[in-house]
């Protein structure tokens, strides 16, 4: 890609994850978080709708970031994806938020205390993080979030616990590769409290559709982000919340 072009651009990403081939940076990129999230629009149209959605804060291009993770990247506790699925295969241990009904469908942005009354549990997640592009991290942020802030897959625990409405902002966890303690200790979301995040993610997503009841909406990384090798056994443990399990053969 030469001039930076949307369809160009998404259709660069698909091709990546059709035959699992990292792709060099190109020269020109999303010159606005706009242009990525329109990237993203376009790559989701092609993987389907989503089952979740990944949220978290940004840098001064993009303040929020946000991306769909489409419905068949999504695996219930404990979850199998092979290794050779992605490029990288980076995990980080987060909460994720159910909703319970549908949020913004309607084409309006849902008040606060709506969004609040959709959240029917927490659930302890693993975010599986790859990249199309063949350089990590990613140098361009506007880059990252065209490619779906680097998101490969998501597990996460059946059932759930209810929300009290307590922060979410630290929460004792662990991560643990191959029976190897890699985090221990108290976790810090990033973001902030991740209330805040979805929030933020419900107006997002009026143009996109909105929110649909079932949707399961991860905040952001409370272990930091560990890569590990072909064949790992991962587990994840959020005090109060569970605990989520996912294995990756070669």
């Amino acid at each position: 890609m030469s001039a930076f072009s949307i369809p160009k651009a998404a259709a660069a990403l698909l091709e990546a994850r059709r035959f699992r081939s990292a792709i060099a940076l190109p020269g020109s990129g999303p010159s606005s978080a706009a242009e990525a999230f329109a990237v993203q629009d376009a790559v989701a149209a092609s993987l389907g709708p989503a089952g979740a959605w990944k949220v978290g804060t940004g840098g001064e291009a993009a303040p929020f970031t946000a991306a769909p993770i489409a419905a068949w990247l999504c695996r219930a506790s404990p979850g199998v994806f092979g290794a050779g699925d992605f490029l990288r295969v980076g995990v980080e241990a987060e909460i994720a938020f159910r909703l319970g009904r549908d949020l913004g469908v309607d084409g309006h942005a849902p008040a606060e205390d709506e969004v609040r009354a959709a959240v029917v549990s927490l659930h302890a997640a693993l975010e599986i993080v790859d990249s199309r592009f063949d350089t990590w991290p990613v140098p361009d942020p506007l880059w990252a979030l065209a490619d779906n802030q680097n998101n490969g897959g998501f597990v996460y625990t059946v059932p759930g616990v209810t929300w009290d409405g307590a922060s979410l902002a630290e929460r004792e966890a662990t991560l643990v590769v191959n029976g190897d303690t890699v985090f221990s200790g108290l976790g810090r979301n990033p973001g902030g409290d991740p209330w805040a995040l979805l929030q933020w993610l419900a107006g997002h997503a009026v143009a996109r559709g909105g929110l649909r009841a079932g949707t399961l909406v991860t905040t952001g990384s409370l272990t930091g982000l560990v890569f590990v090798q072909p064949g790992a056994e991962v587990v994840a443990e959020i005090a109060g919340i569970g605990r989520v399990e996912v294995s990756l053969p070669a």
